[in-house]
This record gives structure tokens, C-alpha cells and sequence, in this order.
């Protein structure tokens, strides 16, 4: 961590829930994970920051958020015990914790595979899980969240990104936003991770994007038609061609062609 990443200037502790405010950090990911690792926190905790300067998305990809305009906020759970065969669990339940948790700003949203949150058809959020893993077990894990709030500004290069301002045409109160949604968030995660595996298999088919629907998509090997019929226990993407063959693809092998 650098200077600016050294102290948060606001903490809160709420319903079991530690948040730190930080004015700037490179990411909200990496500061939790360093602070987990060097023992500096114990419980789960937020890791919330006004601007992150070097947001990451799956994959190395980069997150856009102008400073104060938006909410980076990490989830540190230090103690976890799950089998890595069951992450995509994590996945699951975090994705539902932020929809229903987004709802009442807006409607029509859905999860795109494997862990963005789309209004229609512009992305909303995104979510970075981070595990460290010991033997067959996650032991830990620190959850990363970017939200589109009151942003006006999209680099080019970015392909269909919207946020709340441009959704209700109105400006959030980002302090406010801060205070409610960690531990909103948090909360929500925490039921639907207790949940049984088919319940939260239900609920993140029906709210998954695309889900029976022909589109058109992009492989490793060529442009198709297909529909996602739901996902397998890996987390893979299923999906079905018009010959009726299905294939599951692991992340960042196959995209939506809008």
C-alpha cells in the first residue's frame, strides 16, 4: 500500500460489520487483502473508498469510476471454510445479495454471467472475488464491488456501461450510499450463502441474463447462435447451439455479440 493507502479517515463498526472509508486507494481488493494478510483485521470487514485509482475487473480487465461519483467497496472475509469445488457458491450469493439489494433504485435487472449486474442491456456493476485457498479449502476470500452511481463520464473503449444517474435522471448521495450498502450488501450475502445449493441455483438462473433467449455469441472458434440454458457446477456457462448441442464454457471464453 502506498501513503494515501495507509489510514482510512472514517471507520464504523455495524451489525458485526467493520467499515473503513479511505479518501483514495489503488483498489479496495489489494488494501483488503493486505490488511487480512499483515493481521490488521480479524472480522469481516468493508474496505470503502471515495476514489480507487486502478480498479480491476476479471482477468487483469481495468474498472472505470471517477472519484466520489461512484461506490468501490470490498467484502473481507477472513474466515471461510469451503470446499473449492463450491465457489462459484460465493459467486452466487453475491450476485443476489446486489440485485436485491439494488432493486428498489431500479428495475429490470439481471446478472450477467458470470457476476455483472445489467439494467436491460448497459452494465451496472461488476465483481471481483478474490480466494486464497489452502489445501482442497477456501479459507478466505475479499469480494470486490464497483457500482455505477452518479458517473457521467465513459472512456470510449467502454462498451456499454450506465449508471443510477443516467437510469432515474436524478444524483445519488454517495456518503449516504456508503453508509447503507456494505453492510445492506453483506447482510443479504450472508442469508443467501446459508441457503441451500438448488435454491440459490434457482434464483441466479432466473435473474440470469440472456437465459432462453437466441442471441448471438462468440467462442474461441466462430460467431453463433445459442441460448443459455443455466450454468454447471463449476460455474461454467451452458450453452446451447441451434443443433441442440450444449457446451459449458469456463469465463472469458465466450461473449455476447451486441
Amino acid at each position: 500500500m502506498n501513503k494515501k493507502d495507509n489510514e482510512p479517515y472514517k471507520s464504523w463498526l455495524i451489525n458485526g460489520l467493520y467499515c473503513l472509508l479511505y479518501k483514495e486507494l489503488s483498489s479496495t481488493n489489494l488494501t483488503g487483502i493486505a490488511l487480512m494478510n499483515t493481521g490488521k483485521i480479524a472480522g469481516s470487514s468493508a474496505i470503502i473508498s471515495d476514489s480507487q485509482i486502478n480498479g480491476r475487473g476479471q482477468l487483469r480487465t481495468k474498472w472505470h469510476a471517477s472519484p466520489e461519483k461512484n461506490l468501490t467497496f470490498s467484502i473481507v472475509i477472513p474466515k471461510l471454510k469451503l470446499n473449492v469445488l463450491n465457489q462459484f457458491k460465493l459467486n452466487k450469493a453475491f450476485c443476489l445479495a446486489v440485485h436485491y439489494t439494488l432493486l428498489p433504485y431500479c428495475d429490470d435487472l439481471k446478472i450477467k454471467w458470470p457476476n455483472d449486474i445489467y439494467y436491460k442491456d448497459q452494465k451496472l456493476g461488476g465483481i471481483l472475488i478474490e480466494n486464497q485457498i489452502q489445501g482442497n479449502s477456501i479459507k478466505s476470500c475479499v469480494i470486490g464491488l464497483g457500482l455505477n452511481i452518479n458517473e457521467d463520464y465513459w472512456p470510449d473503449d467502454l462498451l456499454n456501461p450506465v449508471s443510477l444517474k443516467e437510469i432515474s435522471k436524478s444524483n445519488f448521495d454517495i456518503e449516504k450510499l456508503q453508509n447503507e450498502f456494505p453492510i445492506k450488501i453483506f447482510n443479504s450475502f450472508t442469508e443467501f450463502f446459508n441457503k441451500s445449493a438448488s435454491s440459490i441455483d434457482k434464483l441466479y438462473h432466473e435473474l440470469l441474463y440472456g437465459i432462453n433467449e437466441w442471441r448471438r455469441f462468440q467462442d474461441e472458434d466462430n460467431e453463433f447462435e445459442g441460448r443459455i440454458i443455466g450454468t454447471n457446477g463449476l460455474g461454467n456457462l451452458s450453452v446451447e447451439n441451434k443443433k441442440g448441442t450444449v457446451k459449458h464454457y469456463p469465463l472469458k471464453s465466450i461473449r455476447f455479440i451486441f
